[in-house]
């Protein structure tokens, strides 16, 4: 049997703003988090 499913994270995106323009740091990432991890 499969825990809790707590947290889901879906196509996950950050971007920071730098002198040299926007740098995508995370692109896209998917997350599941489940009781006990």
């Amino acid at each position: 049997m499969m825990s809790e499913l707590i947290l889901s994270i879906r196509d996950l995106r950050v971007t920071f703003d730098t002198p040299l323009g926007p740098l995508e740091a995370v692109r896209g990432v998917d997350l599941d988090v489940r009781a006990g991890e």
